[in-house]
C-alpha cells in the first residue's frame, strides 16, 4: 500500500481534490508542490480546518520567505477552498482576491519611423547565400504592415 501524500487532518481531501483534478485531464505537479507545502504547515500546527486564519497564515508565511517572488501558486489553494465548498464543506476559506499580487504588464517597445525604415533597408542589404532571403524581407513586411507580433506570425 502506498504511503499517503498528505499527513495534516486536511490530507485525505487535498488526495481527493488533486484525484479531480487529475481526471479532468489537469496537470498536477505544480499543484502537489504547494498544497503539499500547505499540508506540512497544516500538520506542523494541528491545523484541521479550511478556515480563513489557516489558509491566510499559510499564504502570509509563503510570501515572508519570498517577498517577491510570483505568487501563481495564490490560485491553488484558492482553487481548492472553492472545491471543498462544491464538496460540503460550506466553513471553507477561499481566499480573497485583496491577496492577487498586482500584474505589471511590460510595455511593448514601438518603433519609431526611422528605426522602421533602418530595419527595412538593412533588411533589403542582408548579405546571405540563403534562397530565402527575400521571404524573410516579405515576412517583415507582412508584420509590419498586419501590425503582427513575432509570436502571432508564427502561429
Amino acid at each position: 500500500m502506498n504511503k499517503p501524500q498528505f499527513t495534516s487532518a486536511l490530507g485525505p481531501d487535498l488526495e481527493r481534490y488533486l484525484a479531480f483534478k487529475k481526471s479532468m485531464g489537469i496537470s498536477c505537479d505544480g499543484r502537489f508542490w504547494y498544497l503539499r507545502s500547505f499540508d506540512r504547515y497544516c500538520a506542523e500546527r494541528s491545523l484541521k480546518n479550511l478556515d480563513r486564519s489557516t489558509v491566510e497564515g499559510w499564504v502570509s508565511s509563503r510570501i515572508a520567505s519570498l517577498p517577491n517572488g510570483l505568487r501563481s501558486w495564490l490560485s491553488y489553494i484558492r482553487d481548492f477552498g472553492r472545491w471543498e465548498r462544491l464538496n460540503g464543506d460550506e466553513e471553507a476559506y477561499v481566499l480573497s482576491d485583496e491577496w492577487r499580487s498586482d500584474l505589471v504588464r511590460p510595455q511593448p517597445y514601438l518603433l519609431t519611423n526611422e528605426e522602421i525604415t533602418r530595419f527595412f533597408d538593412a533588411a533589403t542589404r542582408l548579405d546571405t547565400r540563403s534562397p530565402w532571403r527575400w521571404q524573410g524581407l516579405a515576412f517583415f513586411a507582412l508584420m509590419h504592415s498586419c501590425g503582427l507580433r513575432t509570436c502571432e506570425a508564427r502561429g
